[in-house]
């Protein structure tokens, strides 16, 4: 025993302990040591009591027998309790609920059985029939990265103490906005609807939602050279396909394959396979996924990762920031195509946008409600004018994005301005944050604001709310 405790160490079974993401499972090494310091111990003990050993096989045989019944039972136990109640069995089982639905008005929509949404298929804990403000946008409003309560619509509605409702879901653009708030937003009868334009695929989005899910006609251009020449750069280069290839690429080094791949029966069928079945392995895999959030801090460990693999090698993925104690890793490749406002479909995703801000003004001044645009810029173009407010340059490999996004940026408040469209810039606000030394993105390439971005927007938003009344 104390041989195997030497041998079975958790240098010898390093393999074992890494997770498919590379980090080491926290869970498995306390296992190992748990193993080996109850092999160590077992071993000086029969080593000491050698003689009573012999007499010990029948109770080590009933010990034994007890320990296979009781686990029979935890399994029987379980199986049970995950029939009985959905939400033990998605805990346990990690069941593969679907993020959305197909809707025939959104073209996608949240699911209500998906862990944290509400009946809407929102991410809210509960339906409201009347709120105060609504919040419409996407993934930052949602609030991709951070827990429920750490969105800004929820941070909100604790600073305020107003009910604000989080009406959002990563993907959705002014078009699915627009829609929601004839459908769903004016249902609740708010004070005030706030809508969040992320420029890093907002134009992607809206042209998405206009070409090629046909959501809202209306919207599309009636120009003969414009739809042939939207056409054509969609046959030689969909834009789309494109970004989801690029951002699989950012998440796994590797594109996105077009073959689906499928397993063979026998090893669907294999006995590994049925093994990782049980609800006690679940639970173990469970366990292990919560103390991993808990201890093991991911995003840092994704920056050192990548960090060491550029040392190493050069990447046209992504960037390593560093300055002045904040770091963070770009992606400026990926985020360049959801801002090249030179590409017609990019234009056509501008100008649709806009003109669903200037439709949901419409809607909402027919009902007395205060509408408020909220402008976020990307992590880049961030990070980027903390560079040059403090007299630096920003590397040459974001410089084309920055302008880019610059145009969108200016075009967008020239709109906003000239139709009296309420608009709040959330730019200073994130700058404030650098400035207090606190960082509002995350240190890995997700280009989502963090819990200190959301707070310090949910702040800003108190005070215009405040001013307004």
């Amino acid at each position: 025993m104390i041989l195997c405790a030497l041998f079975l160490n958790q240098w010898a079974l390093d393999p074992f302990l890494h997770l498919k993401s590379g980090e080491i499972s926290i869970l498995r090494l306390a296992l190992i040591w748990i193993f080996d310091i109850i092999c160590i111990a077992g071993g000086i003990t029969l080593v000491i009591k050698r003689q009573r050993f012999l007499l010990s096989l029948k109770k080590m045989f009933f010990t034994a027998i007890t320990i296979f019944l009781m686990v029979l039972f935890m399994e029987c136990t379980l199986q049970i309790l995950v029939r009985v109640s959905p939400k033990i069995d998605s805990l346990i089982t990690s069941k593969n609920i679907p993020h959305t639905l197909a809707d025939p008005e959104l073209g996608l929509r949240g699911n209500p059985e998906f862990p944290e949404h509400d009946a809407w298929g929102f991410r809210n804990r509960t339906t409201l029939s009347h709120s105060e403000i609504v919040a419409i946008g996407d993934s930052q409003t949602y609030g991709t990265g951070v827990k429920q309560h750490q969105a800004w619509p929820q941070q909100l509605s604790k600073i305020s103490g107003k009910s604000v409702y989080n009406m959002s879901l990563g993907g959705y653009g002014s078009v699915e906005g627009l829609i929601l708030l004839k459908t769903k937003s004016l249902q609740l009868n708010p004070q005030y609807v706030i809508f969040m334009m992320f420029d890093g695929n907002d134009l992607v989005d809206a042209y998405d939602a206009v070409y090629n899910f046909d959501l809202y006609n209306k919207f599309k251009s009636t120009d003969s050279v414009i739809q042939e020449t939207i056409l054509k750069l969609e046959k030689e280069d969909p834009l789309t396909s494109k970004t989801r290839e690029a951002s699989s690429r950012i998440w796994s080094n590797k594109p996105i394959s077009t073959n689906k791949e499928t397993v063979a029966p026998e090893q669907a069928k294999s006995f590994g396979a049925s093994i990782k079945q049980l609800k006690l392995f679940r639970s173990f895999f469970s366990l292990e996924r919560t103390l991993q959030a808990t201890f093991f801090n991911k995003r840092e460990y994704r920056f050192t990762k990548i960090s060491k693999q550029l040392e190493s090698s050069d990447s046209d993925i992504f960037e390593i920031f560093e300055c002045n104690g904040f770091k963070t890793v770009m992606t400026p490749s990926y985020r360049k195509l959801g801002l090249n406002i030179e590409d017609p479909r990019l234009q056509e995703g501008l100008r649709i946008t806009l003109d669903a801000f200037s439709d949901m003004k419409q809607l909402t001044d027919s009902k007395s409600i205060n509408f408020l645009v909220l402008l976020l810029p990307t992590k880049g173009f961030v990070f980027c004018d903390y560079l040059s407010r403090h007299g630096m340059e920003p590397p040459e490999s974001m410089a084309s994005s920055i302008q880019l996004e610059d145009k969108i940026r200016s075009r967008t408040m020239e709109y906003l301005q000239e139709h009296q469209i309420p608009y709040m810039d959330t730019l200073p606000i994130l700058h404030d944050c650098f400035e207090q030394n606190k960082q509002p993105f995350f240190v890995d390439p997700d280009g989502h604001i963090n819990q200190i971005g959301h707070n310090a927007i949910a702040k800003a938003l108190f005070e215009y709310i405040e001013k307004k009344q």
